[in-house]
């Protein structure tokens, strides 16, 4: 091969792709790759699928190889469709897919992977691998059964509701609370976040932190969304969403697909069911649980009572015959000491009232003696000046007029 390794011996960027697609040409023709890679990123034109494909570091985001993939138009209809028939995924970002190939280089385009074939089921192999890691990981850490240790209220109707406010299964979840045959009444806050693709995790993860900080306003917390395939359900097999889910301060139930496969969220969580209105009856079931228990016991308790007072109806009316008889008994042995008190408080109040006779009557001749009356009779007199009594005569001015009252009539005079 001719060295263009100066300046005056240079060569063109056509010529050095051309000379690179040879060689590759030469090395690669006809074979075929089996490959293992994770797609970063899927655009769809013109019937084709162009794939951007990475491959990262073990247990890190950081890239060890990239390189693009193309599926023609010819292939693609097929490969796309066996995938989501096995998978129950489209292609996209975030799976790893095995996948069958050539090297392809491209003057302009530069290197690339045609893909021919696409094996499914070792991306189900993945799912089920990296979802194996992340509960190990959990049940390390010893939160994996933390949730379900918490005690579930008895009844919970302050509802924490993490969904997509416009989703259909939150909409069904709703009605089916609201029109209860029973005629509970709960009380539903939304949390909107995304419920699925990817920034489902890391919405959700921040409204359970949210709801953290105000757990005492709330009895449980729902996550709800529709129905989906497979790969909806990624994201709820995330280990910082399971994370969150397990250590959430409030018992969590989960409702987030119509299929038969359970999430790590689901596992995680204090109670899973498949729907969101298989969560909506879950809790009107509780509610009506307590209830019946409630009347249960009401009924229990009144029933005992019967049985109590029936089996000890003659142990009673026994008990009621000793306490009259020893009251009766009672009420002769005091008699005697009752009479007797009777007679000396007679005795006694006789006795106070001529006591209090005479010195009553020593009283009233006290009181006649002092009588002015009495007092002028035996020849006493009381004279006035200008309407006052008299008791110094220095007080009695020359010309006053006086008045004198005696026991049979008055005298008046002059002061000379």
């Amino acid at each position: 091969m001719e060295l263009f390794n100066s300046k005056q011996n240079f060569i063109y960027l056509s010529d050095l792709a051309a000379t690179v697609g040879a060689v590759l040409d030469d090395a690669f023709a006809g074979r075929k790759f089996w490959v293992v890679a994770e797609i970063a990123g899927v655009h769809e034109s013109k019937g084709h699928c162009y794939l951007s494909l990475i491959e990262k570091e073990e247990g890190s985001v950081d890239l060890v190889a990239e390189m693009r993939g193309v599926i023609w138009r010819n292939y693609y209809g097929f490969i796309a469709e066996k995938f989501r028939n096995v998978t129950g995924e489209n292609l996209k970002a975030g799976i790893k897919i095995l996948f069958c190939a050539t090297v392809r280089f491209h003057i302009r385009y530069g290197l690339s992977l045609t893909v021919e074939d696409i094996e499914p089921g070792y991306t189900i192999g993945q799912m089920l691998l990296d979802r194996m890691r992340v509960i190990e990981r959990l049940k390390q850490e010893g939160v994996y059964d933390k949730n379900k240790s918490l005690e579930f209220p008895l009844v919970p109707q302050r509802l924490a509701i993490i969904s997509a406010e416009n989703s259909r299964g939150y909409e069904d979840f709703i009605n089916k609370l609201e029109n209860n045959p029973y005629g509970y009444r709960f009380i539903p806050t939304l949390y909107p976040s995304a419920v699925q693709g990817e920034k489902a995790a890391e919405e959700i993860c921040a409204q359970l932190k949210t709801i953290g900080k105000c757990k005492r306003q709330y009895d449980v917390v729902i996550i709800v969304r529709g129905g989906g395939g497979i790969s909806d359900l990624n994201c709820y097999n995330n280990y910082l969403l399971a994370k969150a889910v397990a250590t959430c301060p409030l018992p969590v139930i989960t409702g987030i697909g119509h299929t038969v496969n359970i999430s790590i969220v689901d596992e995680v969580a204090h109670a899973c069911r498949i729907t969101p209105t298989d969560v909506a009856d879950f809790l009107i079931e509780t509610v009506s649980d307590f209830e019946t228990s409630v009347d249960s016991l009401f009924t229990g308790i009144a029933s005992i009572s019967q049985n109590i007072t029936s089996d000890n109806r003659h142990e009673i009316e026994a008990a009621l015959q000793n306490l009259v008889h020893y009251s009766t008994v009672f009420l002769k042995e005091k008699r005697y000491e009752m009479n007797s008190f009777v007679e000396r408080f007679s005795f006694s109040l006789t006795h106070l009232h001529q006591a209090l006779g005479l010195g009553l009557n020593e009283q009233e001749r006290k009181i006649a003696i002092l009588d002015p009356k009495e007092v002028l009779a035996r020849g006493y007199s009381i004279t006035r000046s200008n309407g006052k009594i008299l008791k110094n005569p220095e007080d009695a001015l020359t010309d006053d007029l006086l008045e004198s009252h005696l026991s049979r009539g008055k005298i008046s005079s002059k002061v000379v």
